[in-house]
């Protein structure tokens, strides 16, 4: 009985020194998992609300974050703007598309986060921005250059007060 053991040691030593080991690689994901790494495990787990799983809860957990957001959605706007004088319709609608979505949620969480006459002031503010959106969306796709720069401006200037 006791030779098997000491054989069966021998044996574990030599496989472990064998060609073709290699030590186990440790890595601490610490850091990536609190940037977000582990969403998609978030968003596959059914015992979590369905807001967690969107990432709506997370979205509207920082309005700091979300200021960032919509302030950065002033550069898209421009990029938008641009294409209407090189008359790259398709690619500045295409912006407007990627562009909306996300900027919709963003307006409507930051002006949820406000109360009473600000809070409604602030929604008008974002449906005149999204009509305005909208006019400038369709002079681009009416391929219209002067309509595009009114809507534009007019979008800008909406931007700006939302």
């Amino acid at each position: 009985g006791g030779l098997c053991g000491i054989a069966a040691a021998g044996a574990n030593k030599a496989f472990a020194a064998g060609p073709g080991f290699t030590n186990p690689d440790f890595i601490d994901d610490r850091k990536a998992k609190t940037k977000g790494f582990d969403i998609i495990y978030e968003a596959r787990d059914l015992s979590l609300d369905q807001n967690v799983r969107d990432g709506m809860t997370q979205a509207r957990s920082s309005l700091d974050a979300t200021k960032a957001r919509v302030k950065d959605a002033e550069v898209k706007l421009n990029e938008a703007g641009a294409f209407v004088d090189k008359k790259y319709w398709t690619e500045g609608r295409n912006v407007l598309r990627r562009l909306v979505g996300t900027l919709r949620f963003d307006l409507a969480a930051l002006a949820s986060s406000k109360t009473g006459a600000s809070k409604k002031e602030a929604m008008k503010a974002n449906k005149e921005f999204f009509a305005s959106l909208e006019s400038f969306d369709l002079a681009m796709s009416k391929k219209n250059v002067d309509a595009g720069k009114k809507a534009f401006a007019k979008t800008i200037s909406a931007y700006k007060n939302a």
